[in-house]
């Protein structure tokens, strides 16, 4: 019940940055001769993890080439980025007279008795059982940050273990919300995602009431996410002690041409899996048949170790059994 992705973005395929490569590191960490030889070419080391992944910036054609063949490097590839699937329901709402906090009651919502998603997935009938989460547990929100301030996630979000991948939002961010923190969600994705998962129950029902969320942004206001910045944040929330990494994001590329992008992936999820996270990811709306899509590979549900969350429909509705 915890892990609940929403299938709501999916996308089109990588495209690649022109100067941000990742590398994978022979070994763990980053070497003082790696380092002096990105200083050398003229890069900047932007971001490493102790499992041998960094990202690095501001490399010519003929220095990433040049740094590609360093004797501590295993594989390189420039990084990539992908735009979110918009999807929005219609709804919205102006104000809220929060005169109702139910996270005991999460059925007390105003929107519930149009969450027909809730019934279809059983929710109320683990809220009747006492089901409904347990601070205890922390899911991480990878998407475009939460606003930890709407009344359904207030003082569920823990803030302190909250963080920004995303250079260009954290510009954003600081100016027109100044004091904010920079998880703050200046696109909605990210806090209708969060807010599925976990809910006062003042506007809407969440799956769940009583869980904490942390916030890890790695998709922009404009709905582009950075495979560099999606891979730093599944390490930042396996190591921040995350039961849970919620991902309703993704892609798909052709695996002919860009197995090293997979590689990469491997080695993060087996991290995070050892670290004993579990990474919910989105089918997308596409209607792929993940069993039998050939040469594609859907980014992330084509993982190992993942949990891949397809969408359902009212039992009512057409063409729905």
């Amino acid at each position: 019940v915890l892990g609940l992705a929403i299938a709501s973005l999916g996308t089109a395929a990588f495209a690649a940055e022109s100067d941000r490569h990742l590398v994978m590191l022979k070994g763990n960490g980053v070497s003082a001769s790696f380092q002096k030889e990105v200083d050398k070419l003229g890069g900047e080391i932007t971001y490493s993890h102790d499992i041998g992944i960094a990202v690095v910036t501001g490399l010519s054609d003929d220095a990433a080439a040049a740094l590609g063949g360093h004797k501590n490097v295993q594989e390189m590839v420039l990084d990539s980025s992908f735009e979110l699937e918009e999807t929005f329901d219609g709804e919205s709402i102006d104000s809220v007279e929060a005169i109702l906090d139910s996270p005991e009651d999460p059925a007390a919502a105003f929107f519930f008795p149009r969450q027909w998603h809730m019934r279809a997935i059983g929710a109320d009938v683990a809220w009747n059982a006492g089901r409904r989460g347990s601070s205890d547990v922390t899911v991480a929100i990878l998407d475009t940050g939460i606003d930890y301030g709407y009344p359904d996630l207030a003082g569920r979000v823990d803030l302190s273990r909250s963080v920004s991948f995303v250079e260009l939002d954290d510009l954003y961010a600081d100016f027109y919300f100044p004091g904010r923190h920079p998880v703050t969600d200046l696109h909605y994705h990210g806090t209708h995602v969060a807010a599925t998962i976990a809910s006062n129950g003042i506007v809407a029902a969440g799956v769940t009431s009583e869980t904490t969320l942390i916030g890890v942004k790695v998709c922009s206001v404009f709905g582009g996410c950075e495979f560099g910045d999606v891979i730093a944040g599944i390490l930042h929330a396996a190591d921040n002690g995350a039961d849970v990494a919620n991902m309703s994001l993704g892609g798909s590329f052709t695996k002919a041409g860009n197995g090293l992008y997979v590689g990469f992936i491997n080695r993060v999820f087996n991290y995070a899996k050892n670290q004993g996270m579990l990474i919910v990811v989105s089918a997308g709306n596409s209607a792929i048949d993940l069993d039998h899509d050939g040469n594609s590979y859907k980014t992330y549900c084509s993982t190992p170790a993942t949990v891949c969350v397809s969408a359902t429909g009212p039992t009512s509705a057409e063409g729905i059994n």
